[in-house]
């Protein structure tokens, strides 16, 4: 079977007008994930596994890694026994790295709920 490519500058709508593939390569999510406490993936993108490092700490190995460490990282998360908040990310080309903390105590806490996704460019 042949692979093929399409090549183009700019990619146009009949009616909604167009867009540079610059911008549609450059920033699309390249990464994703959801997942419930723990190490269960609801969903994903572009990850090969997702490790659960202790209380409130996860991270997400990617299977294609960002070209460095300068991608944007976007974490959500819930937890139904307190107000959660996101601590320091730390970033890595080939991982997503999230704490979560209580607002209350300060002390981590894994969350209900986490939604990650990361925007920048492909190695």
């Amino acid at each position: 079977m042949a692979l093929g490519k399409i090549k183009a500058d700019t990619l146009e709508h009949s009616t909604a007008g167009s867009i540079t593939t610059n911008t549609v390569v450059l920033s699309s999510v390249k990464a994703f994930v959801q997942q419930d406490s723990g190490t269960s993936l609801n969903e994903s993108f572009n990850v090969s596994s997702l490790t659960d490092n202790s209380t409130g700490r996860y991270e997400v190995a990617l299977t294609n890694a960002f070209s460095n460490a300068n991608y944007s990282l976007n974490v959500s998360g819930g937890a139904t026994s307190g107000n959660c908040s996101v601590d320091d990310d730390h970033y890595e080309a080939g991982v997503m790295c999230t704490r979560f903390y209580r607002t209350d105590t300060s002390a981590y806490m894994d969350s209900d709920h986490v939604s990650m996704y990361g925007v920048g460019n492909l190695a």
